[in-house]
């Protein structure tokens, strides 16, 4: 997380100036980044995202990212590099935290 982001996640909760002396950044460029567009290459990483989230899903969790990696080229993606375990990573699909009873 940089520190843009924890000042924007944080800021209903601490005041803008303070966290941006803190952390060492400027306000003016805390709020540049704000109003900031998503570069092209965020742009397609949140497309990856959203492709490599639904074919984890389609496969009820099962799928690693080697075989999430292999259906996404059967569906004539082509991307660099491989897919990282933790874009498979859904929320859905992790098992409920067990509750330990002494």
């Amino acid at each position: 997380m940089s520190a843009y982001e924890f000042i924007r996640t944080e800021k209903a909760n601490f005041p803008v100036a303070a966290m941006c002396k803190v952390m060492g950044v400027s306000r003016s460029a805390f709020y540049a980044w704000l109003e900031r567009k998503p570069s092209e290459r965020e742009r397609q990483h949140e497309a990856l995202l959203e492709q490599v989230q639904a074919v984890y899903s389609a496969s009820k969790c099962r799928y690693g990212s080697p075989r999430v990696h292999r259906a996404l080229r059967k569906q004539g993606m082509r991307f660099r590099g491989r897919v990282s375990p933790e874009l498979c990573a859904n929320p859905a699909c992790l098992p409920a935290k067990r509750s330990i009873s002494r």
